[in-house]
């Protein structure tokens, strides 16, 4: 199978739509905010917008078992297709409007990714596992560098009509191409329909949770990032307090830092596409090499807190070390997604979309209520301080790997050589 098939290609254009809020949100609105005098508390509260990627699991299992991959899609697109094109005409002066729009945006986004979720353990088989979340990361990622970068230098010609025009006509596009594309068949996603449906959160969470290896992956999905996202989303605005010029901050953290995350997803997914090793060996070696540019970080900061570095050395050295843990981070991401999948596919047929956004969620929960946390963490105890955590969390991540089940680890080594293919059992089995 052609590392660049079409159902790759469907998934990376379908992860890059999804992208686009997450670039707005989390690169551009933080150090301008900053910038302006805000308080990192009150930065890092713009976290919270993303709470409907945390809670989707709630509303999972009914896009699990409902309706169509193609009509939950062509649902949530046109939403957000319908929310640009009235945000073209909206005023964002103030800031709570703006706040308020984002988080229907990722409302729309966040039920969308289930859909996609669903789509891509259907129609991925074992061997295009690492392509297909190589596909997710990065295509997730190039929507996040040109929502930070394509769409902010529109916004400063154009304005907001600008910005939200052009997100109108990407997510009109996506529409075309989900409402054309022969990949959508339009049978459900989940397994067959029943009159019992009204309590199925209830019942199918002690399904999920009896899929071997789900406690341990609920865990480390919890707290693998951490550090790393920790020490990357603080260090920009750290930046910021130690007046380096607001582009060279963007310029680094967003296209350049970004691309840099894209060709370690890459490697990551290169990796373990074409070499015979176990994603959860890869995993461990990718996740302990993280150390070494979080001390690094850990020392610029200290450094420049008791004034021996500053201006343009601060930008070399920390930025230096960035783009190592951005390069790290994106290998750890694209061995995670595919950890996860793997562990997904032992569910059965009718729950794999419902456990995958499961683990997805929780791994977005762990992120986002840390990263919420720490300006406020940050105003308190001081950088330093804070960036010794970042790097004592990394480190508790490499201890969790000592009870991972050795049950677990033996399914995902049995499911690699028999070459699972998911489209025939789940054929046989609704037959």
């Amino acid at each position: 199978m052609p590392v660049f098939s079409k159902k790759i290609l469907l998934l990376l254009f379908l992860y890059f739509v999804q992208g686009l809020p997450y670039g707005f949100q989390t690169q551009f609105l933080p150090i301008h905010l900053r910038s302006l005098g805000h308080e990192l508390t009150n930065v890092t509260l713009l976290r919270l917008l993303h709470a409907p990627w945390f809670c989707k699991s709630i509303w999972a299992p009914l896009v699990d078992h409902y309706s169509t991959k193609r009509r939950w899609l062509l649902a949530s697109i046109s939403g957000l297709c319908l929310l640009c094109l009235a945000g073209c005409f909206m005023p964002f002066n103030d800031l709570r409007l703006l706040c308020f729009f984002l988080f229907v945006m990722n409302l729309f986004v966040s039920t969308q990714d289930i859909a996609v979720d669903a789509l891509a353990v259907s129609l991925l088989q074992t061997g295009e596992l690492g392509s297909g979340n190589t596909a997710q990361v990065v295509g997730y990622k190039l929507g996040s560098i040109f929502g930070g970068g394509v769409l902010l230098s529109l916004m400063e010609t154009g304005g907001w009509f600008s910005l939200f025009g052009t997100l109108a006509m990407l997510y009109l596009e996506a529409f075309m191409f989900v409402f054309i594309s022969p990949s959508f068949e339009d049978a459900p996603i989940g397994g067959t329909k029943n009159s019992s449906r009204f309590p199925i959160i209830v019942r199918t969470i002690a399904d999920l949770i009896a899929v071997p290896g789900t406690r341990w992956m609920v865990v480390f999905v919890l707290i693998y990032k951490l550090g790393e996202q920790g020490a990357l989303g603080m260090l920009p605005l750290y930046m910021v307090d130690k007046r380096v010029p607001n582009a060279d901050i963007a310029m680094w953290s967003g296209i350049i830092g970004q691309s840099i995350s894209i060709f370690g997803s890459l490697l990551g997914g290169w990796f373990i596409t074409y070499h015979k090793l176990p994603v959860d060996f890869l995993l461990r070696q990718f996740c302990l090499l993280r150390l070494l540019p979080l001390g690094a970080l850990l020392l610029v900061v200290f450094s420049s807190s008791v004034h021996i570095l500053h201006g343009d050395i601060l930008l070399y050295l920390g930025t230096g070390a960035m783009m190592l843990l951005l390069l790290l981070g994106g290998m750890v991401t694209t061995a995670t997604f595919t950890f996860m999948m793997q562990c997904s596919r032992l569910a059965p047929p009718h729950l794999q979309a419902t456990h995958y956004t499961m683990l997805a969620t929780l791994e977005v929960f762990g992120k986002l209520i840390f990263m919420t946390l720490s300006g406020w963490l940050v105003d308190r105890l001081g950088f330093p301080f804070m960036y010794l955590v970042f790097s004592i969390l990394t480190l508790v991540t490499m201890f969790w790997f000592r009870w991972c089940p050795s049950d677990f680890l033996e399914e995902q080594d049995l499911e690699s050589d028999s070459d699972y293919n998911y489209d025939k059992t789940y054929k046989e089995k609704c037959e």
